[in-house]
């Protein structure tokens, strides 16, 4: 994200979204560190500001077309494990044509995913 969007999300956000695949943030332990790097600067800027960083949630999407379940376990398994809060699923783009086309690919999305987030 921009600078400018990093102050937004500081400001009067409630939380962080990360949109990126996690293979773009790297090595796990390089991933972790840009993390790091990103919640250092929000808290410390919304504890300026006098805002709470309790409740503050990071969330990862992720993308549902190409995976298989095994992909989607290893996927979010390492989303976890860089802390992430929340796990949002895309359905565009994965030849869903209906609304329960989107419903149905999101629930075996999280079928799949269910005992690694719980």
């Amino acid at each position: 994200p921009t600078d400018a969007g990093l102050v937004r999300r500081r400001r009067a956000g409630t939380a962080q979204a990360l949109r990126t695949d996690r293979r773009r943030l790297g090595p796990a332990r390089p991933a972790r560190r840009r993390l790091d790097q990103r919640h250092s600067a929000i808290r410390a800027h919304r504890e300026q500001a006098a805002l709470a960083w309790d409740g503050f949630g990071i969330q990862a999407q992720a993308q549902y077309r190409g995976g298989t379940p095994e992909r989607w376990q290893n996927h979010a398994g390492h989303w976890l494990d860089l802390d992430c809060t929340h796990l949002a699923i895309a359905t565009h783009n994965a030849g869903n044509r209906t609304v329960d086309d989107h419903l149905a690919a999101a629930r075996a999305y999280f079928d799949a995913v269910g005992e690694i987030a719980s």
